[in-house]
């Protein structure tokens, strides 16, 4: 090769040999975040979750009713409204007095 020109660029297999590459290093880094997690934050958890339960007493435990329970009801969150209080309700003897009425034609499609 002479030195004024370069060297071709390798295209064939690029995608094979960075992805085997890029799966490789998110794959140990995955390991590497998920070993460091378990060491630094659930195993010291574990342990203080186990050393307060040694001498824990639950029956010394005063109880503390902070809520009051109260029954759940479906009529008390939602109610359908009566036929009279809907505005798009029209009553049959309405109705009949607006198709006798030749002033107002109500027609049926």
């Amino acid at each position: 090769m002479s030195a004024g020109t370069l060297a071709k660029p390798a295209m064939r297999g690029l995608l094979g040999k960075r992805l085997r590459f890029h799966l490789a290093v998110a794959f140990t880094l995955s390991l590497a975040a998920a070993a460091g997690f378990k060491f630094s934050v659930t195993e010291p958890r574990k342990q203080a979750y186990a050393e307060f339960y040694k001498n824990y007493d639950a029956m010394k435990e005063p109880v503390k009713n902070h809520f009051k329970v109260e029954p759940f009801v479906v009529d008390s969150w939602f109610k359908f409204p009566a036929p009279s209080q809907n505005p798009l309700y029209v009553s049959p003897a309405l109705e009949r007095a607006a198709r006798s009425s030749s002033s107002c034609r109500v027609t049926e499609r």
